[in-house]
């Protein structure tokens, strides 16, 4: 009997540990319209409407983003072309920092930006492939990439840490989010960046 009530408690632990919650599930429900699976990258999509100024100011308004978001415009963008309206630059992001007293694991992305640039509208894609994981404890610190697309949710039936991969694709929506919010912010409020003498 001990050893029945063992087993039927370590399966209802393992199933808390790993089943993901409620709140997760609305959580991801949120953010599904925000991306799709295209071959081995999770592609963000964002259209920006109403955006201040002709299609050559946003541009430079684009690369001003860049610039200050990336500390460095040399060395993030990849590509540019003035005529074609098309910034891509490439980055990485924190996603999720998480731990306990005896360890602590960091989740980071590479990714590729690309931004679309029309008359008041600039598209922004934004494609991740990998979490770079860090995991540190007193004595060593273990680092390894794991495929998106090969844990949960793009992998609906994965077994495997449901519950913390939800975690952290719910904080990589939310940092795209942010870095979207963060470009508009930043286009719509700068209109066209003029040089003065005056200062």
């Amino acid at each position: 009997m001990k050893k029945v009530l063992f087993i039927l408690l370590f399966t209802v632990s393992q199933l808390a540990v790993f089943a993901q919650t409620e709140e997760q599930k609305k959580d991801l429900d949120l953010f599904k319209d925000l991306y799709k699976v295209e071959g081995s990258d999770v592609v963000f999509t964002k259209v920006l409407e109403n955006i201040p100024g002709t299609k050559d100011e946003i541009y430079t308004n684009v690369l001003n983003y860049m610039a200050v978001a990336y500390k460095s415009a040399n060395d993030v963008i990849q590509q540019k072309d003035k005529d074609a309206g098309v910034v891509i630059g490439k980055g990485n992001f924190d996603v999720l920092k998480d731990g306990n007293i005896f360890t602590t694991t960091t989740y980071n992305c590479n990714h590729t930006i690309r931004m679309d640039i029309k008359e008041n509208r600039v598209r922004v894609m934004l494609s991740v492939n990998e979490y770079n994981v860090s995991i540190k404890d007193s004595k060593t610190t273990d680092r390894f990439d794991v495929k998106i697309t090969e844990t949960y949710p793009i992998v609906e039936k994965t077994k495997y840490n449901k519950k913390n991969y939800a975690k952290v694709f719910i904080n990589l929506c939310l940092t795209v989010n942010k870095i979207f919010n963060n470009i508009e912010s930043s286009l719509k409020n700068e209109s066209t960046i003029t040089s003065s003498n005056d200062w």
